[in-house]
């Protein structure tokens, strides 16, 4: 008698008893020897889920969620355990040598209906010069920015927000402040200046004279973060957070390159308009959003790939 007569001859409790046997051999053999799916053998995996890229404790390793080529030297790195706190501006924007941030810009329209975001561009920040100053603190960092351009602060005010091709953009970071620079002249004015009191002083061209006058710039970050803190009020005296730097909440991110928990949400309101951004410790700015009043477009760049290179 064969195996199929003598299985046709069993009761229907004994058949489900026996099919449930095999099935259960076939799910051990698949746990033990899982199937590869070839659509996605090949794609790079993402950042975990949450930021534990504190590259301060993985010093020597390159942090990146690029794919991997042939001709890489070094592995990419996603450390399991994120650091207790980042209370320093080199522990919260890892700028190191050779680093680089690639973000997707996003036109983004609602109005009577459905979001609709349209991606129209990308542009990449990469760090190539590191000047560190007499007091052996402040880093004047020059970054090479090339692609479609989002809201660039050194943009002609009457130019439109996008500006497309190269520039260098340069920042002054101390233990707690980070500062834009339009110049590489007005990077070393402001690490020149009492930076490290949450103002410095550049000189600007003065319109109808020949002459220079000082204008006071405020630090585009203060770090640590905590919600509730603000920064670069200018003096003015409001019952809102409107008009300053306003850290508004610690929220998870989730972007192209990856989810991000324990990011913080800043933004800088007015009454014509608004930016807010998204800072993840450990890896930088993640996201950057861009409305206007009255408008129904907002621009957006999100944070699409990275790679960080400690010394």
């Amino acid at each position: 008698m064969t195996i199929l007569q003598r299985f046709k001859r069993l009761s229907i409790w004994n058949k489900l008893a026996v099919l449930g046997s095999f099935l259960s051999i076939i799910a051990l053999f698949l746990y033990f020897f899982p199937v590869i799916d070839s659509n996605h053998a090949d794609k790079p995996a993402q950042v975990a889920g949450n930021n534990s890229m504190q590259v301060a404790h993985i010093a020597g390793n390159v942090v990146s969620n690029a794919p991997s080529t042939a001709n890489d030297k070094q592995p990419s790195l996603r450390p399991s355990t994120p650091p207790s706190s980042f209370n320093t501006v080199e522990t919260v924007f890892p700028m190191y040598l050779g680093s680089y941030w690639r973000y997707n810009i996003s036109l983004v329209r609602q109005y009577d209906g459905p979001k609709i975001e349209k991606k129209f561009g990308q542009y990449t920040e990469k760090v190539i010069s590191i000047d560190i100053q007499p007091d052996g603190v402040t880093r004047i960092i020059g970054t090479e920015i090339s692609g479609t351009i989002f809201f660039s602060y050194c943009n002609d005010p009457d130019s439109s927000l996008i500006a497309q091709g190269d520039l260098t953009s340069w920042y002054v970071n101390d233990t707690h402040h980070v500062y834009h620079a339009c110049t590489r002249e007005n990077a070393y004015e402001i690490a020149g200046s009492a930076h490290t009191k949450g103002e410095a002083i550049i000189n600007t061209p003065d319109e109808g004279s020949n002459k220079d006058s000082p204008e006071k710039v405020y630090p585009d970050y203060v770090v640590p973060f905590r919600v509730g803190n603000y920064w670069a009020d200018e003096g003015v005296k409001r019952e809102d957070t409107y008009y300053r730097y306003y850290v508004e909440a610690k929220e998870t991110v989730s972007v192209p390159a990856g989810n991000f928990k324990n990011c913080f949400r800043i933004a800088y309101r007015t009454l014509p308009d608004s930016v807010v951004l998204w800072v993840c410790p450990g890896i930088g700015l993640v996201a950057k959003e861009y409305h206007h009043n009255g408008s129904i477009e907002d621009y957006r760049s999100e944070l699409i790939s990275y790679q960080i290179i400690p010394q």
